[in-house]
């Protein structure tokens, strides 16, 4: 993830065992608000499933307001859900990587987790397309928008 985001500066939607992989210089668990304060820098966030649609929207508010520069949200590939048709319709949206493999999670206090339907990473922002490739070629099939100048 640091290849293409370099530093992350916030993981709204994390914990501490999380952030012993993650290393963001700031970052909320599920008891934090993590609405409450703006996003900057560059983000990471892989948010719970049932609050998929208010960290997608609040993704995108953060990109429109400039103070989130680069971003990557990691999240199921169904189209079907309206919150990923947004995101993958917004003007800062800059490359899809879908997992070749259903990703097995390890859920705090609960047993391993193979949801059956693939999970992709959205980018955002300031990031390489070519970054996005090299790290991320291996581990699933990478999309990447290609911007023309006007």
């Amino acid at each position: 993830m640091r290849v293409v985001l370099g530093r992350i500066d916030l993981d709204p939607c994390s914990s501490e065992e999380a952030q012993q992989r993650v290393g963001a210089l700031r970052w909320f668990t599920s008891e934090d608000d993590a609405f409450s304060e703006p996003w900057k820098g560059s983000v990471y966030a892989f948010p719970p499933l049932d609050a998929l649609d208010r960290f997608a929207s609040h993704l995108a508010a953060e990109l429109d307001s400039r103070r989130v520069g680069a971003a990557a949200f990691y999240a199921p590939c169904d189209f079907r859900d309206r919150w990923a048709v947004d995101l993958l319709n917004h003007r800062a949206f800059a490359a899809l990587v879908v997992g070749r493999e259903s990703e097995e999670f390890l859920l705090p206090g609960a047993a391993p987790w193979r949801p059956g339907y693939p999970f992709a990473l959205y980018f955002f922002g300031k990031v390489s397309p070519d970054r996005v490739l090299y790290a991320f070629a291996p581990w699933g099939t990478v999309l990447s928008v290609r911007r023309e100048s006007a």
